[in-house]
């Protein structure tokens, strides 16, 4: 009998792994140009391909990548080491988005496509294997922030006291100190940039810190050219053996697979033949306030030189970074199969599809928001809270003003849910009912989270999720959300509200026809 540590007899038929005889990858660029000062806000992105001769395309194991430079937003000098990537960068990089299949929409998001990303992060993922990803799509919600490890001794000093070989020498951080000063004044300053943590740092942070915010020495007169074509012009010309505080910034990739721009790509059985696709994204008017964050590393105590001393804290970034894009492409996942197969007659894809709708809400406390347009399919229904306004310093993924809601109800049609409605106080850790909720709502229990949020993360950015179930022939198309604040709602609150629902994908052949004569996309009713 064969096993993985036995061989089969000689001769013995052997049946195939898979039904694909191989797979591959092909990169496919924009139709129009979108790098360089090409990447700008408004701009259509268009990826235009067909998948035809017997080759499938994957669409769950296709992505969207970006190869990028990041540069201090101000001056295109290194970037501030306290700035890091937020949740999924490249989806926030885009403020709306559309699939198309055969000139017919399946899938089309006029605004918040970060948002759809986001609550399919939420509610799906697991938290051990959060930063996986790593730069390939930089979707953990992890916000820690560490400041990079910087360990001087001795010698370190010395070689500092001398860069520069002139009267001034600039240290590893900017800072500026005569070079000619006591050993103990040079100590005394480097100590205050000294620090070590054996934590581990999240990718969002890191990726930036090694590519963005290094630190180079310049001399003989040359320029600081380290300027992409089409940015401003090169920087000034520096002293002999000065440095200055600027980067040899490096070019990386990040990327994010499709399915979390279009939920449609997030099924795993569905191997499309023979058809033609657009994806069609805008690039946001905030992408480089969005697709990053920053906050102030608060003082700590550092092990300095010779003594522990207070480290300083370290600013945030007071604006957004610059961003230029080298390379933006789909990379697309195409299967061949083991036999030639003839085209089907036809071809259903059932998908899970959200809708996202936003309110902003006004400076009271007690609010009645009517959502029409509910789809007929729906299955679920969940809320948060957020700032409205854009910002580097908005940390607008956490949907964090949600903690000022008190009470909390929702009606749609004959449906009023929960009963009673939501009693929250989320300052005083009496949110366990809510809590159980989403615990069942991501798939849960009282001994398996499954990877959800702890108590403690959930109590930073509570979402509240209602499970739907319409009567058959009794269908509602608009949801009634009642809820009254702790205290009064700020001018930028914004409420988001996720319908998510059923669809399905049909696509049908006519004889003798290599692509579908139609293509339809519904709403599957219960």
């Amino acid at each position: 009998m064969a096993s993985p540590f036995v061989a089969p007899p000689a001769g013995t038929p052997v049946e195939p792994s898979t039904s694909a005889r191989y797979y591959y990858r092909r990169q496919i660029f924009s139709r129009n140009p979108v790098t360089g000062t090409s990447f700008k806000a408004g701009t259509n992105v268009n990826f235009n391909f067909e998948a035809s001769g017997g080759h499938y395309f994957v669409p769950q194991e296709s992505r969207i990548v970006a190869k990028m430079k990041v540069f201090k937003g101000s001056d295109l000098s290194k970037l501030e080491k306290t700035v890091r990537f937020a949740t999924d960068p490249v989806t926030s990089m885009f403020s709306s988005a559309q699939l198309s299949v055969n000139g017919t929409t399946v899938e089309s998001h006029a605004n918040n496509v970060d948002d759809i990303s986001r609550i399919q992060l939420r509610t799906e993922q697991t938290k051990a294997g959060a930063d996986g990803p790593g730069s390939a799509g930089l979707l953990s919600f992890n916000q820690k922030m560490i400041r990079e490890n910087l360990d001087l001794d001795d010698t370190d000093v010395a070689a500092r006291a001398k860069d520069g070989g002139g009267p001034v020498g600039v240290s590893i951080d900017g800072s500026v100190f005569a070079t000619d000063a006591s050993e103990a004044t040079v100590k005394a300053a480097l100590a205050q940039l000294t620090f070590h943590s054996d934590e581990e740092r999240s990718d969002k942070h890191t990726l930036l810190i090694k590519n963005c915010s290094a630190a180079r020495k310049l001399g003989n007169g040359a320029k600081d050219t380290n300027t992409p074509a089409g940015d401003p012009a090169a920087g000034p010309t520096v002293a002999s053996g000065n440095i200055i505080d600027g980067t040899q910034t490096e070019p990386f990739e990040i990327s994010s697979p499709l399915g979390q721009m279009f939920t449609f790509c997030r099924q795993t059985k569905a191997f499309l033949p023979n058809m033609a696709f657009q994806f069609m994204l805008t690039i946001s008017d905030n992408f480089e306030k969005d697709a990053f964050f920053t906050q102030d590393l608060v003082e700590c105590t550092l092990p300095g030189i010779d003594a522990p001393v207070k480290g300083a804290k370290v600013a945030k970034a007071a604006a957004a970074p610059h961003v230029v894009i080298e390379e933006l492409y789909l990379d697309a996942m195409f299967a061949v199969p083991s036999v030639n197969l003839p085209p089907p007659t036809s071809l259903q894809i059932p998908y899970q599809a959200v809708s996202v709708y936003t309110r902003n809400l006004s400076a009271t406390k007690n609010f009645t928001e009517n959502f029409t347009s509910i789809p007929a399919s729906i299955g679920a229904l969940v809320l948060g809270v957020r700032r409205m306004a854009h910002g580097i310093d908005k940390n607008r993924e956490l949907y964090a003003q949600g903690t000022n809601i008190k009470t909390l109800s929702m009606s749609l049609g004959s449906l009023q849910l929960p009963i009673p409605a939501y009693q929250i106080n989320i300052a005083q850790h009496e949110y366990g009912r809510l809590f159980a909720d989403w615990l069942s709502f991501t798939g849960g229990s009282a001994s398996n989270g499954v990877g959800a949020d702890s108590l403690t993360e959930f109590a930073t950015s509570p979402l509240f999720a209602f499970r739907v179930l319409q009567e058959p022939g009794a269908y509602a198309s608009t949801a009634t959300i009642r809820m009254q604040m702790h205290a009064t709602a700020d001018a930028d609150d914004e409420l988001v509200v996720w319908a998510i629902h059923q669809r399905v994908f049909e696509a049908f052949w006519s004889e003798g026809e290599s692509f579908p004569s139609r293509v339809v996309v519904d709403d599957v009713l219960n």
